[in-house]
């Protein structure tokens, strides 16, 4: 019996390792029927929690076991499964969903049903939104058919760029119109608490002018805000999202040390050779000049163990046994310096109540966002009251009052100029992979500390022939671009009802929004250095409201 039980035991953990000896790594792309990639498609093993998303590209990459099925989800197309056989590389083509035709969304006055309309519309529901932690409510039409998202910044609390049916202009606004609880809104969706949104309609062709005129020359986004259900008793809900996140795409390819320093000689060896063939008629001649001159000339700083002439032999390949000195080996990596792991945490509160006669829908939200870039942050401080009351039966009235604080910190060049040297990504891409973050000494290439034993920054004055008095991490340390948003929009309605099918409805709204910027340049290095120091305030108010009768 014993003897049974062991061979049982070991039969079991080999086909335990057989199963996992099974498993590989899939690759694919997920595109529409049009060819064209399908971005943050769910990639899921069935029966698990594990899976991933595609890049903007449509690409995935997962790891699973043969025999296992994948689904693959996209808002507005049908799920497709595929199970996992032989092949190493998958790719999927989604159907645009037609089996929703009976659900209703709102259109410019009132609501239908998709199958009575002639345009083309995107519909998702507040079921859609809360699947996914996002800032702002536009981030969930990622992978709609027809409809772009880009997030161009990165920056926390950002607003992407939405584009419809592609471009209608090329030096004009390619901006949607949005439309909020029925009145046009001109302030930031990040202003609204995306667990505020009941639907998000997209109406994406022609077809929208016909309900808002040339404004909607774009596309129109409708979003309209939570009330209570009619059949609720009262209810309290309370929803905590917390996570980590670093940046998703990686950047170019860029050359090594050595190979910057290789490519450098040629570079300079062969530019001898061209603007002065008398003096260097032969490649010998050149290299030779290259070999001795390039560090004094050019490049200004030896991070190798070897004299400034002895670097390169003949055919300009590094020495075999030059090294980069140990002081320098880990301060090369100006991303390393820039980046950082960010931390994502919101808090929501809501509840609602209903009678025959009324509802009440209530929420505050608190979002607190650190970027994976250093000193770029978001916070928002939301609140809402949604509320109606059946007076009579041919009189109802209600109204709608939201408000938000919000706290943005970032850093000088990331959105606004992309090629400010204070702009890390431009920096960091630019700098030759031969110049330390911080000061180092020359002979020995240890670090240079200050009086309180900390490192230096290298501003470079002296030690290098690029960005020369800029230095893009010491810069935004000492800078400082803050904005503060505070915004508050209300609006009423009163509806009578007449005769047998008719509603009068009055609406009034009003929306207010005050933003301002403060930033400052420090008097040590970069663009303030030269005015000791320089600060600047921006505030701007703006105040839209509007009337409607229908």
């Amino acid at each position: 019996m014993k003897k049974s039980l062991l061979v049982f035991f070991l039969l079991s953990m080999l086909q335990t390792v057989a199963v996992f000896a099974q498993e590989k790594r899939i690759t694919g792309k997920v595109t529409s029927i049009d060819g064209s990639g399908i971005p943050g498609t769910s990639v899921v093993i069935q029966g698990t929690t594990s899976g991933t998303q595609t890049d903007p590209d449509g690409n995935y990459s997962i790891n699973v076991a043969v025999g296992k099925v994948i689904s693959f989800r996209s808002i507005g197309y049908a799920v497709k499964n595929i199970t996992i056989g032989a092949a190493d590389v998958i790719n999927v083509t989604l159907a645009v969903q037609r089996d929703d035709l009976n659900e209703v969304i709102v259109v410019a006055y009132g609501n239908a049903k998709k199958e009575s309309l002639t345009g083309a519309v995107s519909a998702i529901k507040a079921k859609d939104i809360e699947k996914r932690p996002v800032s702002n409510a536009l981030s969930v039409l990622e992978g709609s058919a027809g409809i772009q998202v880009n997030n161009t910044t990165g920056t926390p609390g950002a607003l992407p760029s939405i584009r419809i049916r592609g471009f209608s202009s090329v030096n004009g606004d390619n901006t949607p119109l949005y439309v909020i609880d029925g009145v046009p809104f001109a302030g930031n969706v990040t202003d609204i608490n995306p667990a505020d949104i009941e639907s998000v309609s997209v109406l994406k062709d022609a077809a929208a002018a016909a309900l808002y005129g040339n404004k909607a020359s774009n596309g129109v986004i409708i979003m309209t805000t939570k009330r209570a259900s009619k059949a609720s008793d009262g209810n309290v809900n309370f929803v905590m999202n917390q996570g980590v996140y670093t940046r998703g795409v990686k950047d170019y390819k860029v050359l090594t040390a050595n190979e910057f320093m290789e490519t450098m000689w040629k570079g300079y060896r062969n530019n001898l050779m061209s603007t002065n063939p008398a003096g260097y008629p032969t490649k010998e001649a050149a290299g030779a000049k290259a070999t001795s001159s390039l560090i004094s000339d050019y490049l200004y700083l030896n991070i190798y163990d070897k004299p400034d002439d002895q670097l390169f032999d003949a055919d300009g390949k590094l020495v075999a046994d030059a090294k980069i000195k140990s002081g320098y080996t880990n301060d090369l990596d100006w991303f390393d310096a820039v980046e950082r792991t960010g931390f994502r945490q919101e808090y929501s509160l809501n509840g609602s109540a209903s009678t025959k006669k009324s509802n009440l829908y209530y929420s505050a939200g608190y979002l607190d966002e650190d970027g994976y870039v250093i000193k770029t942050g978001y916070k928002r401080f939301t609140g809402r009251i949604n509320a109606d009351i059946q007076a009579k039966d041919w009189f109802k009235y209600g109204f709608n009052l939201a408000g938000s604080h919000q706290n943005t910190s970032n850093i000088s060049g990331t959105s606004s100029d992309a090629s400010s040297y204070a702009n890390p990504f431009m920096y960091a891409r630019g700098i030759a992979p031969i110049y330390p973050v911080h000061l180092h000494d020359k002979t020995t290439g240890q670090l240079v500390l200050d009086d309180a034993g900390n490192p230096q920054y290298d501003g470079g004055s002296t030690t290098r022939n690029q960005y020369i008095d800029r230095h893009t991490i010491w810069e935004n340390e000492l800078n400082k671009d803050l904005t503060y948003r505070n915004t508050v929009n209300g609006q009423v309605f009163l509806d009578f009802k007449f005769l047998k099918d008719f509603t009068f409805n009055v609406k009034g709204d009003l929306n207010v929004r005050n933003s301002d910027r403060n930033t400052y340049n420090n008097a040590i290095i970069g663009d303030g250095a030269g005015n000791q120091g320089r600060a600047s305030r921006t505030n701007y108010r703006y105040k839209n409201y509007t009337a409607q009768q229908m």
